[in-house]
């Protein structure tokens, strides 16, 4: 009988240990991604671009035609101007899969990330919209403030990581 108790004190306490250290993950996963939505566009995208350019984070294929698509947000015109796709694990873009979203009126989709998830854009809106699920919603559940956000999150590389080109 004590035994059995002392077994179940030290389980739990793995538990609770394991809840913790999960707990304070998921914090320190909510700072980064806050830090990251907070960056200003223009240096969102010059960190994206130096993530794409690596090499090593992104598989992608180069735009061999101008891309000629006034209902895109500005930042994914210019990204799949230079780009056909850029993929990295589940998360993909790409000139391919631009089309109106039947799940959500007035939306562009772009690529996909995960199963089920859609991402999308409205014209005029330099948001990133992530939509989750198969059946019909009103509306998208997460944003992000730009397709440079967007590449900088799905790249997994941390903002203190980070090195930016010298600035003339």
């Amino acid at each position: 009988m004590i035994w059995g108790l002392s077994v179940a004190a030290v389980i739990l306490g793995l538990v609770g240990a394991l809840l913790w250290l999960g707990a304070r993950e998921h914090r320190g996963i909510k700072r980064e991604l806050e830090e990251i939505a907070r960056l200003p566009e223009a240096k969102a995208r010059t960190i994206a671009l130096g993530l794409l350019a690596r090499g090593d984070l992104f598989t992608s294929t180069l735009a061999t035609e101008p891309l000629l698509n006034a209902a895109l947000p500005a930042g994914v015109r210019e990204l799949l101007g230079r780009y056909e796709e850029i993929g990295r694990n589940e998360f993909w873009i790409g000139r391919a899969a631009l089309a109106q979203c039947a799940r959500h009126a007035g939306f562009l989709k772009i690529g996909e990330d995960a199963e089920f998830e859609e991402i999308l854009v409205r014209p005029g809106d330099e948001r990133i919209h992530l939509s989750s699920g198969e059946g019909p919603i009103r509306e998208p559940t997460e944003t992000v403030p730009s397709i440079w956000h967007q590449l900088i999150i799905v790249s997994g590389v941390k903002l203190q990581d980070v090195t930016l080109p010298p600035t003339h």
